[in-house]
């Protein structure tokens, strides 16, 4: 249970950002168990694990996190966890993952990062932004006579004589440890790095239940009631409305720019989600309220398609591929869950009163969301995007 605890508050940043109120808040909880219950213990920090480490977690927002070029990041450190985990070879080695940090071992053999699209060919094709050509998803670690045989290849050329050193089983294992989709090598280069994003995503998935043991209970999905005894934290957010300002009883258009600030916050993170129709107490309060402001239009479908709009109007990236909107109905009240990815770049909100363009920078920190500007701004992504 401490190793998963351990992986999940790694993987997701959760004392990265304001981490004396999240300590605080987390040993608050423990503190309020019965004492010398181990079992309420272990139960606490199980449940707290599975409101992070949800399904639209391993499937959107990490995927997110994952597109990126910096070397010092907590998904690709997860990546390499998860291949230690699983007992994985270096690509096109017989050379084990975990020998490279194994005290007992000799000092391994020569290692280098290697371009799974040589950083040399990708120019040839039109691709000539660093940072697009050392994606994350565009790494490997290879052998250094490797790496040199392959030098600036296509993919095309390299890869049929690399694999001819290795029977199809093994090649296989191979494919699944370093996250290739199959036909990779033809595949254009951004259609490649979405694929391998959502493989690297199910490996690392898969390192952390081989850290599940017998007394274990099977993984469950994160339910609403998980996510509301969780609390706001680095990756949930609770908003009791999207439209209706509940002390002047109408529309305002200063609710929807706070759902909007909240989600291009998230994004410029690690991820999370945020619940509509529940206060800061966590109490549920529904959606009737903004319900009633869309007119014949006031149900689910109309509120996902107001949401949606509201979002690509006022973000400078399409939320097509990093949003997921769903409702829940505790008490026969709706509830919308906002799943939203971290990207690969920084992403502007309009500023509040609208304006040509989004250039507004949002970022969550801890359990709250902090305009960022001028040298700090700058920093933050130099320090995030490399």
């Amino acid at each position: 249970m401490i190793a998963r605890w351990f992986f999940m508050a790694h993987t997701t940043n959760r004392y990265t950002s304001s981490p004396e109120s999240q300590i605080e808040s987390d040993l608050g909880r423990i503190g309020a168990l019965p004492e010398g219950d181990k079992d309420a213990f272990c139960a606490e920090l199980d449940r707290l694990v599975a409101a992070n480490l949800t399904n639209d977690y391993w499937n959107i927002q990490l995927p997110g996190a994952l597109d990126s070029s910096a070397s010092y990041s907590p998904s690709l450190h997860a990546y390499w966890a998860a291949l230690n985990l699983l007992d994985a070879e270096l690509l096109f080695s017989d050379q084990r993952v975990r020998d490279l940090s194994s005290p007992d071992m000799n000092s391994p053999r020569n290692i280098e990062r290697h371009h799974l699209f040589p950083k040399k060919f990708l120019p040839t094709k039109g691709y000539m932004d660093t940072k697009q050509i050392n994606a994350i998803a565009n790494m490997a670690y290879l052998e250094w006579p490797d790496n040199a045989q392959i030098s600036a290849d296509d993919p095309q050329l390299y890869l049929p004589v690399m694999k001819a050193r290795m029977d199809a089983t093994r090649w296989k294992r191979h494919e699944y440890w370093h996250a290739l989709p199959v036909g990779w090598e033809q595949m254009d280069y951004p259609t490649f790095l979405e694929k391998r994003r959502v493989l690297m995503a199910r490996v690392i998935r898969d390192g952390y239940e081989t850290l599940r043991d017998a007394t274990t209970q099977v993984r469950r999905e994160a339910t609403l009631a998980d996510l509301l005894e969780a609390g706001e934290s680095q990756s949930v957010e609770y908003k009791s409305t999207a439209r209706w300002n509940i002390h002047t009883a109408q529309a305002d258009k200063k609710m929807e720019q706070v759902i909007v600030k909240t989600v291009c916050g998230f994004m410029n993170a690690d991820g999370g989600a945020l619940l509509i129709g529940v206060d800061d107490d966590s109490n549920v309060l529904g959606l009737e309220s903004d319900y009633k402001t869309l007119g014949n239009k006031g149900n689910r479908d109309g509120f996902e398609l107001f949401l949606r709009q509201l979002l690509d109007a006022n973000l400078s990236i399409s939320t097509a591929g990093t949003v997921n909107i769903r409702f829940d109905s505790p008490e026969g009240h709706d509830v919308c869950r906002v799943s939203v990815a971290a990207t690969g770049k920084p992403v502007f909100a309009k500023p509040a009163g609208g304006g040509a363009g989004a250039s507004d920078f949002w970022v969550r920190i801890g359990n709250a969301t902090k305009q960022l500007h001028g040298d700090e701004m700058i920093e933050y992504q130099e320090l995030r995007w490399g």
